[in-house]
């Protein structure tokens, strides 16, 4: 079964495809994502993320997020499919973050490991992206 892009279904795959990721103490945030022109429109989702681990996710709008993600729904699914590194797309300016940048920088090492690049690539497999 498939889980529908940007749906909680997909929301909850995210978390167990994360949750085997090895911890590193300090890298948690509360990350609010918005994804532009979709063939829905726009969607929002925050994910908590602890230690380096999606912790929770859910979709909507969260009260006061460390950062705030922006991306085009493209980007989206290339992220989401392990296609492209959050990491990267931050740094070819394709993935806008506003926030905390103490948390940016605690994120980073996470979000550009092999072992999270290898997580999107299996939520990328169970998904209908």
């Amino acid at each position: 079964m498939t889980a529908r892009f940007l749906s909680q279904e997909w929301l909850d795959a995210h978390v167990a495809a994360t949750a085997g990721l090895p911890e590193r103490r300090g890298a948690s945030a509360v990350v609010q994502h918005v994804v532009t022109g979709g063939p829905g429109g726009e969607v929002r989702y925050h994910l908590s993320l602890v230690d380096g681990r999606v912790a929770g996710a859910a979709l909507g709008q969260v009260d006061a997020p460390d950062l705030v993600c922006t991306a085009t729904y493209a980007e989206a699914v290339k992220i989401a499919t392990g296609a492209v590194g959050a990491h990267e797309a931050f740094m070819q300016g394709k993935l806008k973050v506003v926030g905390s940048t103490g948390r940016l920088m605690d994120l980073l090492p996470v979000l550009g490991s092999d072992e999270h690049r290898q997580a999107m690539v299996a939520l990328g497999a169970a998904s209908d992206v």
